[in-house]
């Protein structure tokens, strides 16, 4: 198991007189494999995408093998994104 992953999450509100998203709430947490494999699994992802929204994975290789390391979520209305970076440059298996 894995500990440690650090969790870097990005949260935009959509500005319309602007024309872009603003980020509007930054947060650095640590999780563990479990709450990991929850948040990244295919199953979540179509989930999300059955409800309207947008969701996007990006792979890349780390020391523990090829896994997501940026998830991007979009609200069905388009006005929310969500990015979240798993870094596991400090992760240690237990």
């Amino acid at each position: 198991m894995i500990d440690n992953i650090e969790l870097t999450t990005e949260k935009y509100e959509f500005d319309f007189t602007k024309n872009k998203y603003e980020l509007k709430d930054y947060k650095v947490n640590y999780i563990n494999e479990t709450f990991y494999n929850n948040a990244t699994c295919k199953d979540t992802v179509n989930f999300f995408n059955r409800l309207g929204g947008k969701e996007y994975s990006k792979k890349a290789y780390t020391k523990f093998g090829r896994k997501v390391i940026k998830s991007i979520s979009k609200s069905p209305s388009g006005e929310l994104k969500t990015i979240r970076y798993f870094d596991f440059n400090n992760a240690e298996e237990v």
